[in-house]
């Protein structure tokens, strides 16, 4: 496989850039498989809290990581869990008063949901 780039930079300093490229099945060349995440929702109860949350999948999931971002979409924190879970609780005392969104990825499936944080 080969990647090429020309371009010409303008006064800005304009660029390409190429990131996060996944190359996941090299067996059979004429397979084409959409490998886009599928985005599910999330329980979590209760909600509003304060201290901490329960996070409930619809399935069990492999593995987890889950991500607390705030409405900016910055990252507060994350948490890789190993293991088989259909639930789990989450601690939130470390939090201020918002609004987040917490995302679980496990394999190729993402949950999400909002969560509101109230002291």
């Amino acid at each position: 496989m080969r990647f090429v780039c020309n371009a010409n930079t303008d006064a800005a300093g304009l660029s390409v850039l190429i990131d996060d490229i996944k190359i996941l099945n090299t067996n059979n060349p004429n397979d084409v498989k959409d490998n886009t995440p599928t985005v599910c929702d999330l329980n979590i109860t209760p909600n509003p809290a304060n201290k901490e949350v329960t996070l409930s999948f619809p399935k069990a999931l492999y593995n987890p990581e889950i991500q607390v971002v705030n409405v900016l979409g910055t990252e507060i924190f994350n948490l890789k869990l190993i293991g088989e879970f259909n639930h789990t609780p989450l601690n939130i005392e470390n939090l201020d008063n918002g609004v987040y969104f917490i995302r679980v990825n496990s394999e190729n499936t993402v949950f999400q949901s909002r969560l509101n944080v109230i002291r």
